[in-house]
């Protein structure tokens, strides 16, 4: 038997890889596994924290590939470290005493027009994306991931199935928090200012683009224009959705105003 993270042949009836210490029968990531990962992202910890998020930005897709592949005890999962990211994210918006509605004043990273800032309910849903962006990505995860098996093709989907591209996705949503970090720490020197706000997006789309060549193979173009309309359909396929509750939501009030005339 081979282990899937060292490449050395060890016994069959070894449980355990005498040299790195990977289990000799690692199996193809499914819902299982899913569930594990989530539950160490909360309560466990293992090896190759800073091993891992330097090759988050130096081979990611490269990375990927490995860890999908058999090759995990180098690696810290996709979940932990999504949700350590997440942490230090949120310490920093706590150290730097930061307001989610802040971010989209006239004096910070974006401008709004004053009218649409007085709009309380524009004011609340700004606050919950601030404060709920792990959890967003979270819930964005299975579309994102669906387009990312879709646009990537079907060769790709007859090599990794649904599950082993959710914990892909997953180190790429982990490079997009890494990237909100510096983003905070970048506007805490600088001061906050459009470069910035502009500026992180783009370094991801590349990085994203990065990712995708490096899994795939393809040229680094292709894979920019992938990564553009995997993001855009997502993006739409999201903001239908938001849309088509927020049509329910308005016309069940309605409903229920004209009855309460009635």
């Amino acid at each position: 038997m081979i282990c899937k993270n060292c490449q050395s042949e060890i016994d069959d009836t070894f449980t355990f890889c005498p040299h790195c210490g990977q289990k000799g029968d690692t199996k193809r990531l499914n819902w299982k596994s899913l569930s594990e990962n989530l539950a160490k992202g909360w309560f466990g910890s293992d090896r190759g924290v800073f091993f891992t998020l330097k090759a988050l930005f130096t081979r990611p897709g490269t990375m990927m590939k490995e860890y999908v592949e058999g090759k995990r005890i180098s690696y810290f999962g996709p979940f932990q470290m999504l949700f350590l990211v997440a942490a230090f994210y949120y310490f920093l918006i706590f150290l730097f005493n930061i307001n989610s509605a802040d971010i989209i004043d006239g004096k910070s990273m974006i401008e709004i027009d004053e009218e649409l800032l007085d709009n309380n309910y524009l004011k609340q849903l700004f606050n919950f994306v601030g404060n709920h962006l792990t959890l967003l990505w979270l819930l964005s995860l299975p579309f994102l991931t669906w387009m990312f098996q879709l646009c990537l093709g079907r060769n790709f989907r007859k090599k990794y199935n649904f599950i082993e591209s959710i914990f892909m996705v997953t180190y790429c949503i982990s490079q997009l928090m890494a990237l909100n970090i510096l983003k905070i720490i970048l506007a805490s020197i600088f001061g906050s200012n459009s470069v910035v706000s502009i500026g992180i997006p783009l370094v991801f789309l590349f990085i994203f683009a990065w990712d995708i060549h490096q899994i795939t193979s393809r040229s680094l173009t292709n894979s920019f224009f992938k990564g553009i309309i995997i993001i855009s359909l997502t993006f739409f396929l999201i903001c239908v959705i938001v849309l088509s509750m927020l049509l329910l939501f308005a016309l069940s009030i309605g409903n229920v105003k004209i009855h309460q005339t009635i």
